[in-house]
């Protein structure tokens, strides 16, 4: 290098560090210069809009995730009701979804327990609270307690069906439906009439299912349930010892109060693991909302699984009924099998009458009655004593009240001669029932 371009280079150098020093070239103020530039300001998220005032691809896809994101660290709170007649195995099926070991206790009125279960990275807990009714029909107006507008939409109701005792499963569904039905409707009135939107929602996703169902122009009013539902067959192991033709008449049946009832239907038996395990995938995906149904099973000679919107009318058949002409000789209708039943659509009352009639008439239906319990078997001295004392009291106070209203009939009869002189006879005293002087 010359020594003029190292002399220019130095210069080069001192210029650089020397331009504070020097007064600026166009004319301002040494103040005015060191005046930082103003930066254009990238607009945030919120601000990220087009010339239309809509907002950007990439807004709407981050404020949707952070929706997303929101709504799977809210925890979920969810209520299955399980109900059904009385000894289905109710409380069997609540051990095993909970993962009890203990052997379950007869339950009493109505009980209540929860689980919870972890989800996500952020391990929120949600619950489910599980509703048990004991008693069959008799006690199905509890339901009304825990049902309320808080829970309606986030409501399940399990109805298990005791596959061992056939005579019971149309009685049992009918009284716990109509119950679950009036119970629906009536929340739905009271949200409606201060403008809630929850009702028509919930009747909307019930009727999604049958979306693509070819019966769904032909279902009966107010179906299916706006209510999820679940119906379970018990005792399995039991019922598939039965004869094929009992076994396919009950099948049948609760396939079509499923369809009718847009209700998911399994069969189930505490002691089979793979029968469990479907069972309790089922509850998981209405408790927890996690997981899936897969498959279809409508065979009788095995389990039934079985799908809300997934059977139909013409798969499941007309109601087995007798033949021409013994339905004649006791006086029926002559039923067209080319034409439904009755001669009316599948789906219609009529038709659910007609199998309820078959039904009934195959597994006659005895009226449950209120046993009283033999108290002898549960000894209390101390209670036992004074419920002796309190009944010989009732008997005592029952005798005395014999005794007066005889007494009060003879001076009846008697036209009042036994009553003192210069005092007229009255009918409240001599029934002990006059007002004292001194009060008068």
């Amino acid at each position: 290098m010359s020594a003029n371009q190292k002399l220019g280079s130095i210069g080069s150098s001192l210029d650089e560090f020397n331009t504070e020093d020097r007064p600026p070239s166009d004319g301002t103020s040494q103040q005015q210069q060191q005046q930082p530039k103003k930066q254009k300001q990238r607009p945030s998220n919120a601000d990220a809009i087009t010339l239309g005032g809509k907002k950007d691809l990439w807004t709407l896809i981050r404020e949707h995730k952070a929706r997303d994101q929101n709504a799977e660290n809210a925890r979920l709170d969810t209520v299955l009701f399980f109900v059904g007649s009385k000894g289905s195995g109710k409380s069997t099926i609540v051990h095993r979804f909970m993962d009890k070991d203990e052997a379950p206790t007869p339950t009493v009125g109505l009980e209540y327990n929860y689980g919870r279960r972890t989800r996500g990275v952020t391990a929120i807990k949600d619950v489910v609270h599980i509703w048990e009714l004991a008693g069959g029909t008799r006690m199905s107006q509890l339901i009304n307690v825990p049902l309320n507008e808080q829970n309606l939409h986030n409501t399940s109701f399990v109805l298990v069906l005791d596959l061992s005792k056939p005579e019971s499963i149309v009685p049992t569904t009918e009284a716990l439906m109509s119950t679950i039905n009036a119970r629906f409707e009536a929340l739905c009135r009271s949200l409606e009439s201060r403008g809630s939107k929850r009702p028509k929602n919930l009747r909307a996703a019930a009727a999604k299912k049958y979306a693509e169902s070819p019966d769904r122009d032909t279902l009966p009013p107010n179906s299916p349930c706006a209510v999820p539902l679940v119906f379970i067959g018990s005792k399995y192991d039991v019922f598939k010892g039965f004869e094929p033709e009992t076994r396919k008449r009950v099948c049948k049946t609760v396939r079509y109060l499923a369809h009718v009832h847009g209700a998911y239907v399994v069969f189930t038996a505490h002691k089979d693991e793979n029968l469990v395990a479907k069972c309790r995938q089922l509850l998981i995906l209405h408790a927890f909302r996690q997981g899936s149904v897969k498959g279809m099973s409508v065979d009788h000679g095995k389990p039934l699984l079985v799908c809300p919107g997934n059977d139909t009318f013409a798969s499941i058949g007309i109601a087995p009924t007798e033949s021409v002409a013994a339905r004649a000789a006791r006086g029926g209708d002559v039923v067209d099998a080319s034409a439904g039943v009755g001669g009316v659509a599948m789906g219609s009352v009529r038709t659910w009458m007609e199998w309820r009639d078959e039904f009934s008439r195959n597994f006659p239906w005895k009226e449950e009655t209120l046993e009283r319990p033999d108290l002898s078997k549960f000894p209390e001295p101390a209670i036992d004593a004074l419920c002796e004392q309190k009944y010989r009291e009732l008997e005592r106070m029952r005798k005395n009240n014999q005794r007066k209203a005889q007494l009060g009939l003879d001076q009846l009869k008697n036209g009042g001669m036994n009553a003192p002189s210069g005092k007229a006879y009255s009918r409240a005293k001599a029934a002990g029932m006059d007002v004292p002087d001194t009060l008068v």
